[in-house]
């Protein structure tokens, strides 16, 4: 049996006499919901796959067995996947910690001393958003810390599980810090990862048209239509593509994150965010793991007078945990003007953020 934050559960180990409570199972329509994404996903692969098989010369009732077959079996298969992973887990919370445990071909159980939980997120996509669950990840507040996720759980559990967590943390005053202004999507292509974003989503294109061999003739096309030109115009007429590109994927990256945000601050430092439009996520940052904050000002955010606002804390930030997992996510508020986010630095750490720095010497 692995227990991942073992370390820290001897110190909080119940009364012996207690009652242990009973294993609870996860929330069936986790089962439907994620049977609803994987068709949806399938199908949308399904489209741009029909039509390069119709155009390679395959008959309409292949096409036709190989996408509308493969989504429906791909939708079967996610089913029965996710019937016998909610077979096999199962969770328990106490006054001390929580517990997750999957019996399979063998045991494994994760606990997390309820005392060590500082970051919690609720997040739910469309579909769990309507089918009324969200699913559940907790972080202990270890730089590496330990993380155990739930999904999904009815959404009004998962709001009380969060309160049980923090305790008290959940009921105190708060004040609301920062409200999206959906004017701020204008700073988002001002990112160093615009024209990235622009060739990579370029690159998507070919490889798709590579898996059904259209290239050459794409690319024939392409030099039929530019083959003329001088070279400066044509490498100048790519990077104007691939900015338009990238503008499109970083708004619509940034809508997608950051839409619906709000920014809450506790009495006792404590931070709430609410975002996302089509996942939505809620997350709390416990006060006494805030080391600090990190104000990112890149050379096209200070250009428009922008900045974007990322918390220092522990068990928070890039890389994996100890689990493989993916770390939270470090960003509180996005490219914003600047004042928004100094004005949200200067609360969390209570004081004005600095303007004045020493300079390197010679």
């Amino acid at each position: 049996m692995t227990t991942p934050g073992s370390q820290h559960f001897a110190a909080s180990r119940p009364d012996p006499a207690e009652p242990a409570p009973e294993w609870l199972p996860l929330d069936r329509r986790t089962i439907a919901a994620s049977t609803v994404v994987a068709a949806g996903a399938l199908a949308a692969t399904a489209v741009p796959a029909g039509s390069g098989l119709l155009l390679g010369g395959v008959g309409l009732a292949w096409v036709l067995l190989w996408t509308i077959g493969g989504t429906i079996l791909g939708a079967a298969a996610t089913a029965v996947i996710e019937t016998a992973r909610l077979a096999v887990t199962r969770y328990r919370v106490d006054a001390h910690r929580i517990e997750r445990r999957v019996r399979f071909l063998s045991s494994s159980t994760t606990s997390l001393s309820t005392g060590r939980v500082r970051n919690v997120e609720i997040s739910a996509d469309l579909v769990q958003r309507r089918m009324g669950i969200a699913t559940v990840r907790l972080a202990s507040g270890e730089t590496d810390g330990s993380r155990l996720i739930l999904g999904a759980l009815d959404r009004e559990v998962a709001e009380e599980l969060r309160r049980h967590l923090l305790a008290e943390r959940a009921a105190t005053d708060t004040s609301e810090l920062v409200r999206l202004d959906p004017g701020w999507v204008r700073y988002a292509p001002a990112s160093v990862m615009t024209p990235l974003l622009g060739l990579v989503g370029i690159g998507i294109v070919f490889q798709v048209a590579d898996w059904f061999g259209a290239v050459p003739e794409m690319l024939e096309w392409i030099w039929d239509r530019i083959g003329d030109l001088p070279i400066p115009v044509i490498a100048a007429g790519v990077l104007v593509l691939a900015l338009v590109v990238g503008t499109i994927a970083s708004v619509a990256l940034f809508v997608e994150n950051w839409w619906n945000l709000r920014l809450e601050h506790h009495e006792d430092g404590s931070l709430e965010l609410h975002r996302g439009l089509l996942v939505g996520r809620h997350t709390s940052f416990d006060g006494r793991r805030i080391r600090g904050v990190t104000l990112h000002e890149p050379p096209g955010f200070r250009v428009l007078g922008a900045a974007r606002l990322d918390v220092v804390a522990s068990g928070v930030g890039t890389g994996k945990d100890d689990e493989g997992k993916k770390k939270q996510s470090p960003a509180l508020v996005p490219a914003s003007p600047r004042a928004a986010s100094a004005d949200a630095a200067g609360t969390i750490l209570g004081e004005p953020v600095p303007t004045a720095l020493r300079a390197h010497p010679p």
